[in-house]
């Protein structure tokens, strides 16, 4: 893929990434929930929030812009500071993208096993 393809998607990316975090941190607001943070951060305040379809939804935007925006840009960081061989800067963007990949699927994992209840 072009790098101009892959600065788009991790523009993207953070736009989800930073608006996913606000509806995440919405029920700990007691100015705008109307809820405080001890009662938004019961085992049950938290499980009926897991099975929420439209918390579910947002946990996996998140999980994926999470996945790909932080590991984009220390790729980006690393290239610029390791970069010239071309041996060097596969091996970053391979070990960027698998560690991307690690937290990817735990973070799916655990957010469908909150949703699912096991």
């Amino acid at each position: 893929m072009r790098e101009s393809t892959l600065w788009l998607i991790d523009l993207i990316a953070a736009v989800l990434l930073a608006a996913t975090v606000l509806i995440h941190i919405y029920p700990f607001s007691s100015l705008v929930s109307g809820i405080g943070l001890k009662e938004a951060v019961t085992v049950e305040a938290v499980l009926s929030r897991g099975k929420s379809v439209h918390y579910l939804v947002t946990y996996l935007i998140m999980v994926t812009a999470a996945s790909y925006h932080p590991f984009y840009r220390l790729r980006l960081m690393l290239l610029e500071y390791y970069g010239g061989d071309e041996f060097r800067e596969k091996l970053i963007s391979a070990g960027c993208l698998i560690c991307g990949l690690i937290l990817f699927v735990v973070g799916l994992y655990s957010t469908i096993a909150l949703y699912m209840g096991w």
